[in-house]
């Protein structure tokens, strides 16, 4: 076996420092504590400082759990999408089977166009009772202007009803005057 090397100079003037200021500190003597209370409050010490070890150990322990499940949660969110979107772009691409009400496959393929037709030009009879037949797309509009109509515009049509009413009730008023002096020979 090989011996360890010599200390250097400054090595060995480093220690004697340490020795000098070691045999010079303070030291607290406490009259009463034996050896055995002094190895047991260390010792308490020492655990204290291992538990501290542990805590800290097991709050980086949760921190790194927590940080690998956001990251694994965030790259299925990706994968997720990326088929959600595959599989999207391959029925606009490839459009839809017709199928029978069991699923079974009945004709061709319908594109996507051909589908938004379909919907929109379909024949829409809101009840039985109902004999006007009208598109899907005009149902939506008509019902769309009838909300409009009662809600954002009532104002402005009460006064162009008002309005209508003051100009139909003049022309009749000044009908209405001209017949009567007509008729009873006023001028």
């Amino acid at each position: 076996m090989r011996e360890p090397p010599e200390p250097t100079k400054a090595e060995y003037e480093d220690y004697e420092r340490q020795e000098a200021a070691a045999a010079t500190a303070a030291t607290l003597r406490i009259e009463g504590i034996t050896p055995q209370a002094v190895k047991h409050i260390v010792r308490e010490a020492v655990e204290r400082s291992i538990s501290a070890d542990y805590d800290f150990t097991d709050r980086v322990k949760d921190m790194v759990r927590k940080r690998v499940a956001e990251q694994v949660d965030k790259l299925v969110q990706e994968i997720g999408r990326e088929q959600i979107s595959d599989a999207v772009r391959s029925a606009l691409a490839d459009g839809w089977q017709e199928t029978s009400h069991y699923g079974e496959p009945t004709g061709k393929r319908i594109t996507l166009r051909e589908r938004l037709n379909e919907a929109f030009t379909k024949k829409y009879r809101p009840d039985y009772g109902d004999r006007t037949e009208s598109t899907t797309v005009e149902h939506a509009v008509r019902a769309a202007v009838a909300k409009a109509l009662e809600t954002e515009f009532a104002a402005e049509l009460v006064q162009a009803k008002s309005a209508f009413r003051a100009q139909v009730d003049e022309l009749l008023k000044g009908k209405l005057v001209a017949s009567l002096k007509e008729a009873l020979g006023l001028r």
